[in-house]
């Protein structure tokens, strides 16, 4: 006698498999699986509740996230300095970054080929005002982007003026100057021999300038160039000496 139908026993285990099929979760919590991959049939409602140990899934539904730890920042620099602009993340699997910039007269945004987590530039003209942002993806395709910064040239003085300018009597002594930056203003400040401290000249630009006399002899004279944005710079101490 058989002790049991194959095709009866065939059978029932695949209406089992039916039945129990909507309710069949991944083997492994490590399997990489979002909610574009598996529908637990479960909607969150609200946010997600997320669990850090495999990778920031929701317990909920299942989906995945990226979490921005550090987000990048907007930053300045001098002509010629290179700045960094830094983000921070952590998600499930292997993350890559993407940057993409748009300079201050351009229209569009184009990828660059910075594929870290640190933006690196030169500060110039050029790369002034430059606008950045990231893509970042985890290890299943998902993707979030950072928000847009800037990197700003601030003021820089390109070429200082000479420590010493010498004139004769009655001619004109002229302190010159090179700065680069946005809306550049100009105060100078002077100390003549015998007075304990500076005083803040009326020239405004980026030349000073005095008929040399014996009051004005050994006169001591700086620059203090400030820019759009608040920063600063200070030039070399110049001596006016007399020939």
């Amino acid at each position: 006698m058989k002790l049991f139908n194959s095709k009866r026993v065939v059978a029932l285990l695949s209406a089992l498999v039916l039945t129990l099929g909507a309710f069949v979760l991944p083997v492994s919590a490590d399997e990489p699986w979002n909610d574009a991959i598996l529908d637990w049939g479960v909607e969150c409602e609200g946010e997600h509740t997320y669990d850090t140990e495999y990778g920031y899934r929701c317990t909920k539904c299942g989906a995945y996230r990226i979490v921005i730890v550090t987000a990048p920042k907007s930053t300045y620099g001098k002509e010629g300095e290179t700045v960094q602009i830094t983000v921070k993340a952590e998600g499930y699997g292997n993350l890559t970054y993407q940057w993409y910039i748009r300079n201050a007269t351009g229209k569009t945004y184009s990828k660059s080929s910075v594929v870290t987590d640190t933006y690196s530039v030169a500060l110039s003209e050029k790369s002034h005002n430059r606008r950045i942002y990231c893509i970042i993806t985890d290890g299943v395709g998902n993707q979030v982007q950072t928000d847009t910064v800037l990197v700003r040239r601030q003021a820089t003085i390109t070429k200082e003026p000479s420590t010493a300018i010498y004139a004769k009597m009655g001619a004109t002594a002229s302190v010159k100057m090179t700065a680069v930056g946005e809306d550049l203003k100009y105060t100078w400040y002077v100390k003549d021999s015998g007075k304990s401290g500076y005083s803040k000249s009326s020239i405004t630009k980026s030349t000073y300038s005095v008929k040399m006399s014996t009051k004005v002899k050994n006169r001591l004279v700086y620059c203090i160039v400030k820019d759009k944005y608040g920063k600063t710079v200070k030039s070399t101490t110049v001596k006016l000496k007399m020939k």
